[in-house]
């Protein structure tokens, strides 16, 4: 998604569960280990004529000391500025139950 902002992650590999790809993604992209937390959103989607399942977790980034090695950038954005960022159409279908979870 050149150009476009992301959540962190990436595709589930086969025999993979969400979680160790969530920990492979993670040391991929950011060169850092994480614990992950509990699913916190998921959305479906349609790629290339297959549905698609996207689910957003909550990871707990061991160090802040990391080195991007497959983006240009990163920032914390509260949800309101991730609405006006220009994230992928999936990702875009989290921000419903990520509302839900701040309204609890």
């Amino acid at each position: 998604m050149g150009e476009r902002w992301e959540f962190p992650g990436g595709k589930v590999e086969p025999g993979e569960t969400d979680e160790e790809a969530l920990i492979r993604e993670y040391y991929e992209e950011f060169g850092i280990p994480v614990t992950v937390g509990a699913c916190i959103a998921h959305a479906e989607f349609e790629h290339h004529q297959q549905k698609r399942f996207l689910f957003a977790y909550i990871v707990y980034m061991d160090t802040m000391n990391f080195t991007l090695t497959e983006h240009t950038q990163w920032r914390w954005a509260s949800l309101e500025e991730i609405e006006k960022l220009d994230f992928a159409d999936s990702d875009k279908k989290l921000i419903p139950d990520l509302h839900k979870l701040l309204q609890r």
